[in-house]
């Protein structure tokens, strides 16, 4: 049982409990007004802990944890990876947003069941994008497979649903946590719309290539600085 359900559970008793209490001979306005104090303080907890399980999928509060991981395991071999799924708009528009909600939140457990016992950790980066920060492993085709399984629903065979990965493997821990997850869009981004090789992996030749349009746009920005 998930901490959510047993809040949602405790929720429910208490909501029951405060209405035998309104329901009894001896109904009072200070048993009223309990009965409402109640109402809030469950609707507080229910805020308080969507807020807890949202921080999963918060993209700053992920780069902190993070960051924090590496400074306690400074040799440890990383993965970023990044999950992006193919034309998350169209599939919005064809089977409508609370369809694409399921689809996200299947995403976001199915990944995150894949890479905990590795001590691994999950986040959302937007809203079709989700980020993986594990220990070095060489599985990707495996977890892209397990992570797509079902993504289309129980009820059609439909492949609806496809993802596609981005892999900067062995991160370079010199660099900030947001610029690796950004060489990890990069390889996803080299791998959109294959059919064949869904899984994009950055290397240096794509090192060469980023590193030279950051030099291009350095150029640009000097020589509009210098009227040129």
């Amino acid at each position: 049982m998930s901490v959510f359900t047993a809040i949602v559970i405790l929720g429910v008793l208490m909501i029951v409990g405060g209405i035998s209490l309104m329901a009894t001979p001896l109904l009072t306005f200070m048993s009223a007004g309990y009965f409402i104090i109640i109402l809030f303080l469950v609707w507080g907890i229910f805020g308080i802990i969507r807020g807890i399980l949202e921080k999963r999928y918060n993209k700053e509060f992920f780069f902190r944890y993070a960051e924090q991981f590496d400074q306690f395991h400074h040799d440890l071999e990383m993965d970023a990876i990044l999950l992006d799924i193919n034309h998350f708009h169209m599939i919005n528009e064809r089977y409508g947003k609370a369809y694409g909600d399921e689809v996200l939140q299947r995403v976001g457990e199915k990944v995150h069941e894949i890479v905990q016992d590795s001590g691994g950790i999950v986040s959302r980066r937007e809203s079709d994008t989700f980020m993986v920060y594990c220990p070095h492993r060489s599985d990707y085709k495996a977890i892209l497979e397990t992570a797509s399984i079902g993504l289309s629903g129980e009820q059609t065979s439909d492949n609806r649903v496809r993802l596609r990965m981005g892999v900067y493997s062995n991160v370079d821990k010199t660099i900030e946590m947001e610029r690796r997850f950004d060489r990890a869009k990069l390889a996803a981004d080299m791998v959109k719309g294959s059919f064949t090789n869904p899984i994009g992996i950055y290397d240096s030749n794509m090192h060469d290539r980023e590193l030279y349009a950051e030099q291009l746009i350095e150029g640009f920005s000097r020589a509009i600085a210098n009227n040129e």
